[in-house]
């Protein structure tokens, strides 16, 4: 049986981030590794055909730096914590890279540096630190919120994160973060953008420390149906304002421990430091798949001359 010429492969992996003991915990992310970039449109329809919460590609720039580029199934996105985790974990576990620490080079985000915890086994990445602002949500707007997440008990307080498009609601205990239940449908409906938020992501919060969540300084979920994620399991950008917000109240800086309380659930440490403006992110992540795209996808439409410039 001949079947012609066999088009290029490119390797994709499957990774889940932020795990917890168990299996099928944390936050899977397509990780495709190249050995050279692909135009804009082709990563989009790679990740829109992957259809996780984020597809994110990495190839060498040097020896030791990786340029790096997320994408959800419909947008491109500035930052994303648990794929960049999910990349590191790929070319220290499965490509062998062979320092202690990875270098990514965004021409969004900048420099991001994810070290290897030879002891704890953990990968430690150090991100920007986005604290919320002096922001006030508008009463029609808390009040939209209240009705859309459907938690047991009010929101406790309202905050604005403007350099990661989050609004953080904050509630009265853990359980109500759990329990909540916003759709997608309705949180779209309210009108942030109309009001001059330009949202990204709503971001349920409580302080642990009792009952399931005793282990934890702070719970969290993260819904993002603006970007095309009803709710993302695990997210290392919301800790990137949610490390500040919690420190703050705490009156602690270092070894955050955390849990998103998502239906796959995942647990993070986040460690402060404020001279910086930075947050360190640590976790563990595990290789769910190995597999090849097999498709030409080079042999894609060019973008168009619109496309092009924006890009």
């Amino acid at each position: 049986l001949h079947l012609g010429k066999k088009m290029p492969e490119l390797p994709i992996y499957v990774v889940d981030a932020f795990v917890s003991d168990a299996p099928f915990t944390g936050n899977p992310a397509a990780v495709c590794i190249l050995e050279e970039t692909l135009p804009t449109a082709t990563m989009q329809s790679i990740a829109a055909e992957m259809n996780l919460s984020e597809t994110v590609f990495v190839w060498a720039i040097n020896a030791h730096k990786f340029g790096i580029r997320w994408f959800s199934p419909i947008q491109e996105m500035p930052l994303c914590g648990h794929a960049t985790l999910a990349s590191a974990h790929v070319l220290f576990m499965e490509a062998r890279y062979g320092a202690d620490a990875i270098t990514f080079d965004s021409s969004i985000t900048g420099e991001l540096v994810v070290k290897k915890n030879r002891g704890s086994g953990e990968l430690e990445m150090n991100f920007p630190s986005n604290p919320v602002d002096d922001t006030t949500v508008p009463d029609s707007i808390r009040d939209a919120i209240t009705s859309a997440i459907k938690s047991p008990s009010k929101p406790v307080k309202f905050s604005w994160a403007p350099q990661r498009k989050k609004i953080i609601v904050e509630l009265p205990t853990p359980e109500d973060v759990k329990a909540a239940a916003p759709t997608g449908a309705d949180l779209l409906q309210i009108p942030f953008k109309e009001n001059g938020f330009d949202i990204g992501s709503l971001v349920l919060t409580a302080k642990g420390g009792v009952g399931e969540f005793a282990a934890y300084d702070m719970v969290s979920r993260n819904f993002a149906p603006w970007v095309g994620i009803e709710e993302d399991p695990v997210t290392g950008a919301a800790h990137c304002v949610l490390a500040s917000y919690w420190a703050d109240k705490l009156g602690k800086d270092q070894e955050l421990k955390a849990w998103q309380a998502s239906k796959r659930g995942g647990r993070l440490t986040a460690t402060l430091l404020r001279e910086k403006s930075r947050v360190v992110l640590s976790g563990k992540a595990t290789t769910f798949l190995r597999a090849m795209i097999v498709a030409n996808v080079k042999a894609q439409e060019k973008p168009s001359q619109n496309q092009m410039k924006e890009d």
